[in-house]
């Protein structure tokens, strides 16, 4: 018997295809899967592991708009914690081979990429002077306030209490500034009102 299995995409064409059964009623057994290798194992080929690669291969080329790293970098947002190899492949349709693969040869890596979003993270965060150093770490995922330390100072060149003085640093200059030219220009308004008093005064003499 026919049947066929179909592989779900994120977003808005994701709920087009898992409704798109509802509407036509096909006469043979259709099932949607997240995964390629899901796809294959409803329909009993869950041994081609090549016809696996080649499958992503052809979504990938047909979605190329992003390259692989792109496409990561939008599923590693916050909690970064809970983004892990397995669920970051499962969000793009490929398997983990796959996906580490491709970021390879992209010059990159899973790893490599989820530390920097974390970086990212902890960026925004510490321009917060309520947060501890601990806590940041936490949120970004990290195991503890030394490997946060540690992976931050490799990424920025920077201790996150280093990189947090210098932003601060730089935006308390900039606000000084912004009060100064505030207030000469204050100053030159006022002047240039008694300017104008002074002359209308003498015309009126």
């Amino acid at each position: 018997m026919t049947c066929q299995a179909r592989v779900r995409p994120n977003g808005l064409p994701g709920a087009i295809v898992a409704g798109f059964d509802k509407v036509v009623r096909p006469t043979h057994p259709v099932a949607v899967h997240e995964s390629v290798g899901e796809a294959l194992a409803w329909v009993g080929r869950s041994d081609r592991s090549d016809l696996i690669e080649e499958l992503e291969e052809i979504v990938a080329s047909a979605m190329g708009e992003l390259n692989c790293v792109q496409r990561l970098r939008r599923v590693l947002v916050p909690p970064l914690s809970e983004v892990t190899l397995e669920s970051a492949a499962r969000q793009l349709g490929l398997s983990t081979r796959t996906l580490q693969r491709r970021l390879r040869d992209e010059g990159t890596s899973f790893q490599a990429e989820h530390a920097s979003a974390q970086v990212r993270a902890a960026q925004v965060l510490l321009r917060d002077p309520s947060l501890t150093l601990t806590t940041i770490a936490l949120e970004v995922g990290a195991s503890s306030l030394a490997n946060f330390s540690t992976m931050f100072r490799r990424l920025t060149g920077e201790a996150p209490s280093e990189w947090r003085r210098r932003v601060r640093g730089a935006a308390d200059a900039g606000a000084r500034v912004g009060a100064a030219g505030a207030s000469e220009a204050g100053a030159s308004a006022i002047e240039g009102v008694g300017s104008i008093d002074d002359r209308a005064g003498g015309r009126g003499a």
